[in-house]
């Protein structure tokens, strides 16, 4: 059985770091679409919560939560996500289906 690849991203920080992250999964609340990464090089330092939105040329872009409060709402969102109490959607790869 083959593994399953993940979705990942490359994101730099401030210093000019670059850091790899896998994708967790996506979600909505209240209009605003987010999604969760994992730091892949350290998995400790816990998830990174983002913005995300299409650009132009179906481009993904991803964009801080500046507002405290709006990242804590979607933090507990995002926790009752992983706790499995509401559905949350991956970025799997689709299955390829036997013609």
């Amino acid at each position: 059985m083959p593994e399953e690849e993940s979705l990942c991203f490359i994101l730099e920080d401030d210093k000019g770091m670059e850091h790899e992250y896998e994708v967790i999964g996506t979600f909505t609340l209240e209009d605003r679409d987010y999604i969760a990464l994992l730091p892949t090089e350290d998995p400790e330092d816990g998830v990174k919560l983002l913005h995300f939105f299409g650009g132009a040329e179906d481009e993904l872009l991803l964009e801080p939560i500046a507002d405290d409060q709006e990242y804590q709402e979607a933090a507990s969102a995002f926790e009752d996500l992983f706790n499995g109490n509401i559905p949350v959607d991956l970025f799997d790869e689709e299955e390829n289906e036997d013609e």
